[in-house]
């Protein structure tokens, strides 16, 4: 298991509650000072792979936004660089990228940021006693009722978590064991599907005008998403062929249920040539 371990749900409920109580805070501006743990802030940051200088447009923007300063999802590790700092000063740092980041692509990856803060402001919290458990959870009559109803839903999120990465390693292990070769317009169609996927990605969350997006989507753009994203794109088309065998070989109607019960048999096949899945 990975997310749903006991000490780190009780830390994702504490973090809940913290966050309710700085979204009911009042603000003191406090810029003239440094950065402090606890601080809102008004940042800007940009980040590129520190071995290709690729820029990581999915992590990075050049227009201010607030962030929390005790809540690193960014990337872990990034708030700890901002932690000192004063507004408009320039903070470039590395930070490595977690083997169970999301996007996949990441994981492993070292990156370069480059962050400015600038505004800082101190939150002014209520106290964290029974008033609160009503912003928690509206029918909760106490911090501690509220709280067991956080640590539930928290339970049942990193439960589903830790079935998406036990699923992702075993697609992975089949796209490793699979021995299908690999038409190259199965490439080319796969990439023009990831690349194309992608860019609606960048689109909705407002970091490419819609009018750009056709522009973008041409043949040299799509031969050099397939450079750069080879390995993935390949790896990706053996696991589509695998699982087409695998159907194929074993007469399989494709329904939730049977999909679940190969999985299942699946995970005690590899447990047994080594592979951990606890």
């Amino acid at each position: 298991k990975v997310f749903n371990k006991p000490e780190l749900n009780n830390k994702m409920v504490a973090k809940a509650v913290l966050s309710t109580r700085k979204r009911l805070a009042e603000l003191d501006n406090a810029s003239d000072r440094e950065v402090r743990e606890g601080d809102l802030i008004m940042m800007s940051y940009m980040g590129v792979d520190k071995a290709t200088g690729e820029p990581l447009i999915e992590l990075g923007g050049q227009r201010p936004k607030q962030f929390d300063t005790d809540d690193d999802s960014i990337v872990p590790g990034f708030m700890e660089n901002i932690i000192g700092s004063k507004c408009e000063e320039i903070r470039e740092f590395d930070v490595e990228f977690p083997d169970n980041f999301s996007p996949a692509r990441y994981r492993g990856t070292t990156a370069t940021f480059k962050a400015m803060v600038h505004q800082i402001f101190e939150p002014k919290m209520p106290p964290e006693d029974d008033n609160l458990a009503k912003e928690i959870l509206e029918s909760a009559a106490t911090l501690e009722e509220a709280k067991a109803f956080l640590l539930e839903a928290v339970e049942k999120e990193a439960q589903v978590k830790d079935d998406e990465l036990i699923e992702e390693a075993i697609i992975q292990r089949i796209g490793e064991i699979s021995e299908c070769e690999v038409p190259e317009i199965l490439i080319q169609e796969n990439a023009q599907q990831m690349y194309g996927a992608q860019l609606m990605e960048f689109q909705q969350s407002g970091q490419i005008a819609p009018s750009v997006l056709n522009s973008m989507m041409t043949p040299q753009m799509v031969s050099k998403f397939i450079r750069d994203n080879g390995p993935e794109i390949e790896e990706r088309v053996r696991t589509v062929l695998a699982f087409d065998k695998i159907r194929e070989e074993n007469a399989l109607d494709i329904t939730a249920e049977k999909v679940e019960e190969q999985l299942k048999e699946m995970i005690e096949n590899f447990k047994t040539m080594g592979m951990d899945y606890d």
